[in-house]
């Protein structure tokens, strides 16, 4: 290791430890509010992400093509490919309506990050506990029923190599059961932050596409299969520029 580097990772621990101390501030008060106050709470936790974007060289670039003024909500908003945990930087502040994220476990256990996604109310997957990832699913379609929106993405985990993982059908089932708008995005440059393995973060630039948005309205769950395959085949046409086109299928 050179001196330049030993210098380099001083400084970045230095500006992990500001972002730690932010978070302390920041995302505590939201963790204590979130009960009480989603949209506060979600405020606060936005300019947390905004200011480390700030600290850490983070650029990005909204593309909008959801058209979803034009559709009815409620809406699932689904993330069609998940690569690095800097996204929590990147698209929970950028959706355009305010909602509630589906998260797992070992997410929800990141200090002040995940405890203040818990205290908003966002439902925790615990992907081991089948029994209680039924629960937890049906907690997001009760909030669905109730015109609130959720994401989630439907790889359910990161991607190691930055291809496309295994398709959940769970989204598809869960829009369909509530007759929700599917609004599918992708991202482009977020692994480039911090690939799967690695701590050190990197400066950059993203852009998040939000595609055009989906009815399910008149479907059934007989058209799960069709509707996931919809969403994969959505994926590797606007990925198939980037390298993270994948052969894998759908989950079955």
């Amino acid at each position: 290791m050179t001196v330049n580097q030993v210098v380099e990772d001083a400084l970045l621990l230095a500006r992990y430890g500001i972002a730690a101390a932010e978070a302390v501030v920041d995302l505590g008060a939201a963790t204590l509010i979130g009960p009480f106050d989603f949209r506060a709470s979600q405020s606060l936790s936005a300019r947390w992400v905004q200011k480390q974007r700030t600290r850490f060289g983070i650029t990005v670039n909204v593309v909008d093509n959801s058209c979803i003024g034009a559709a009815s909500p409620p809406y699932v908003f689904v993330q069609l490919n998940q690569t690095t945990l800097a996204e929590i930087l990147i698209w929970p502040v950028e959706l355009p309506a305010a909602c509630r994220v589906v998260v797992n476990l070992e997410f929800a256990f990141l200090p002040f990050v995940g405890w203040s996604l818990v205290a908003q109310g966002c439902p925790v997957v615990v992907r081991q506990w089948p029994a209680q990832a039924r629960r937890a699913i049906n907690r997001a379609k009760g909030m669905l029923r109730d015109g609130h929106a959720i994401a989630l993405s439907i790889e359910g985990k990161r991607s190691a190599d930055g291809r496309l993982s295994s398709y959940k059908k769970g989204p598809s089932v869960l829009a369909i059961e509530t007759q929700a708008t599917i609004v599918p995005f992708v991202l482009r440059g977020a692994r480039d932050l911090l690939p799967y393995g690695a701590w050190r973060l990197r400066a950059g630039h993203v852009e998040i596409e939000f595609l055009p948005a989906i009815a399910t309205a008149g479907l059934t769950l007989s058209d799960r299969d069709a509707l996931t395959a919809k969403l994969r085949s959505l994926a590797e046409t606007h990925l198939c520029r980037d390298r993270y086109a994948s052969t894998r299928t759908l989950d079955r």
